[in-house]
């Protein structure tokens, strides 16, 4: 059992999902020839069933990886060509980017996370309108504007669910079948991973696998395995000993039994950046082919995580010392920290820790016109910009030696300046940040994440008027339900009280909403159908408010109600012009 001495105190993976109020986890050690599985918790926290080391286990987005090796493959047997166009074999694709005749979209650039496509839709995972044998093109039939590219591709990295949804169509043109059926008969089996499967596996219904362990959310309540859009980006079913085997086949560079399965050129290029701006200006480290280079805990090694309704998981590739890990929890928990796990199981496999070999400070005064503040260069979760600009802004400020990051509500970093625009943490053994400058806009990226400049005033515009429209619904419903209650003569007289209709047809989407398990959000139902309805509505009915107080007031200025209104009237515009009215969950 694999342990890790904390001072004294010898933490063991039993001890850690306790102490992180996780179900269970299996889990796998790779030392050279050796593959050792463990299991530990709960299969079902509701039955107290134990977590046996060869259940299966749903491991969400480590199928990208899986996936890649399974368009390499295609690549070596020369069925296609990793750097050309997607195009080509989707010729009619209702892709819009505007970079289409100089930068089309290629094969790589899915693989590699840089198409410049946003993440994906809520409704994509969060939705029971899928099954297991929807098309794969229903992810975007109904709404094409997921098919927008946000950026020239090849540029910068973005993570995107919906690129590698794009690579399962591209295959399934290519081989003419389904891609599930292709991948679990041409690699899975051929390198012996002979208990896992692209299928939809599901502990209900027709899909139903008593040795799937159960999911939970992270109060403890069961969250059963339930079909997506997106399948090739996250729908796979494995045990801790088949990604034992995986790990083996990484190791062996695409190698099984003396055949070459994929050409072993290409796991020369995992982790690694290829054409981005980033790589250009030497920060090179990052994600290529499927998986990413990663930089923690004073070791560098090819990983990826995953998560889906229910799972979280990680996997962890050493090819320098031959070693690797794997492991699944059938939680998926927000407050629990499994880089915990991450520590622990490196640890165990004694990967000699790196001592950052920084370079001598040098002097930051050429950035002087970086300082300011920051957001994300591509939306994730389209149409939530206006929530990345009040939210998940950064503020960039520097020393004469250093430069001083600080997100919004996280932890601040100081990190280093060792020369032309690199910069350096202390605990990396890399580079990890990089300032550069493209057409006059500031961009600052640490190859996995890329943020641009904007004015300070547009963060603290847009917030204001969020607080304003806030505080003007608040002034406006408290106002009438005091008049509905103890003034009824000024009740439907007062403008407000239209205004006021169109907030409780949206507080009451919410409440139905809310009684509505997560995992409906992007279904049409009672709750988002009234959602839907209240937000074309309350716009009309602002406009009404306001053109009666205009129209039946001499000084309407006069009287806060009316300053309450304009105040909505104000945020409702805002959000009309950032695509969040009309809201669908479904769209």
């Amino acid at each position: 059992m694999c342990f890790s001495a904390y001072g004294q105190q010898k933490i063991t993976i039993e001890n850690l999902l306790n102490q992180e109020k996780l179900s269970g986890a299996v889990y796998t050690i790779v030392k050279e020839d050796s593959i050792k599985i463990f299991s530990a918790g709960y299969k079902n926290l509701q039955t107290k069933e134990i977590l046996q080391s060869n259940n299966q286990v749903h491991i969400g987005s480590i199928t990208k990886p899986i996936l890649a090796l399974g368009v390499l493959m295609l690549d070596t047997k020369g069925k296609l060509n990793i750097d050309d166009p997607v195009k080509k074999y989707l010729p009619d694709l209702p892709i819009e980017n505007p970079w289409e005749s100089t930068h089309p979209i290629k094969i790589r650039h899915l693989l590699d996370h840089t198409s410049g496509l946003t993440d994906f839709k809520l409704w994509h995972f969060f939705s029971s309108s899928s099954n297991p044998r929807t098309p794969l093109s229903a992810f975007y039939t109904r709404n094409t504007d997921v098919l927008r590219v946000q950026e020239k591709p090849g540029t910068i990295f973005s993570y995107s669910n919906i690129g590698y949804t794009l690579l399962g169509i591209l295959m399934e043109k290519v081989i003419n079948q389904p891609y599930e059926q292709f991948l679990d008969e041409n690699l899975l089996k051929p390198i012996g991973m002979n208990n896992s499967t692209f299928q939809f596996v599901s502990q209900l219904g027709n899909s139903k696998n008593e040795k799937l362990a159960m999911g939970h959310f992270d109060d403890g309540s069961l969250a059963p395995a339930l079909p997506i859009y997106p399948r090739p980006a996250a729908q796979f079913t494995t045990t801790a000993f088949d990604m034992g085997i995986l790990i083996q086949f990484y190791l062996n560079k695409g190698k099984v039994n003396n055949l070459q399965v994929i050409d072993g050129a290409y796991f020369e290029q995992l982790g690694l950046a290829k054409y981005t701006e980033a790589s250009k200006r030497s920060l090179n480290v990052g994600y290529g082919l499927g998986i990413s280079k990663r930089d923690r805990h004073g070791v560098v090694g090819l990983a990826h995580s995953g998560n889906v309704i229910g799972y979280r998981a990680m996997m962890y590739i050493f090819p320098k010392e031959k070693k690797g890990f794997f492991i699944a929890h059938n939680m998926d928990s927000e407050s629990a920290d499994y880089e915990r796990f991450n520590q622990i199981l490196i640890e165990n496999l004694n990967i000699k820790k790196t001592t950052p070999k920084h370079q001598q400070a040098v002097t930051t005064k050429q950035f002087a016109d970086w300082a300011g503040y920051y957001i994300p260069k591509i939306t994730k979760i389209e149409p939530w910009q206006l929530l990345d600009i009040i939210g998940n802004f950064t503020k960039v400020s520097f020393t004469e030696k250093s430069m001083k990051i600080s997100p919004f509500q996280k932890k601040v970093l100081v990190l280093n300046h060792i020369g032309g625009g690199v910069f350096q943490q202390s605990d990396k053994v890399n580079p990890s940040h990089l300032l550069y400058e493209i057409t006059n806009t500031k961009y600052l990226t640490t190859s996995f994440f890329t943020m641009k400049k904007i004015n300070g005033w547009k963060i603290f515009l847009s917030a204001t008027s969020l607080f304003l429209g806030i505080f003007g619904l608040l002034i406006i419903f408290t106002s009438s339900i005091y008049n509905i209650f103890i003034n009824k003569s000024k009740c439907l007289n007062n403008p407000i009280f239209v205004t006021f209709l169109g907030i409780l047809l949206f507080l009451i989407s919410i409440l139905l909403i809310s009684t509505k398990n997560i995992i409906f959000i992007g279904d049409k139902n009672a709750g988002s159908t009234l959602l839907y309805l209240s937000t074309i509505l309350l716009p009309i009915l602002v406009v009404i408010n306001l053109a009666i107080y205009l129209k039946n007031h001499r000084f309407p200025y006069k009287t806060i109600d009316f300053w309450a209104t304009l105040c909505v009237f104000q945020l409702v515009v805002l959000l009309i012009l950032f695509g969040l009215i009309p809201f669908a969950t479904w769209r």
